[in-house]
């Protein structure tokens, strides 16, 4: 398949890290304000409460882009000889036409 082929899942990869990031840290220092600010007391119930907000916003918004990253790693040409994914723009546009928007979160 060629020395390039170990550097086809990069760009995915890195995508996703950079929003898996910037979207663990937004949401659990926000999650943390507005539970302060609704009243609960600074301890390990405020902790854990902004942490399992984090975690979800995390899981909902990494997954659409784990699937796409994956998918693009593991591509096979087709029978004329192109890959199915180009980007993982291409990726989060043409799974959910083929297979449906839950197609996404599926995994």
């Amino acid at each position: 398949e060629g020395l390039l082929t170990l550097w086809r899942g990069v760009v995915p990869t890195v995508t996703r890290g950079a929003v898996v990031s910037t979207t663990q840290l937004a949401t659990y220092d926000q999650a943390k304000t507005v539970l302060k600010s609704s009243g609960l007391t600074e301890g390990v119930a405020l902790h854990l409460a902004s942490s399992l907000i984090s975690g979800f916003v995390y899981c909902f918004t990494s997954l659409p882009l784990d699937i796409c990253k994956t998918r693009m790693q593991d591509q096979k040409p087709g029978p004329d000889g192109k890959l199915p994914y180009t980007n993982i723009l291409q990726a989060l546009v043409k799974i959910p036409q083929q297979e449906g928007i839950l197609a996404l979160w599926k995994g």
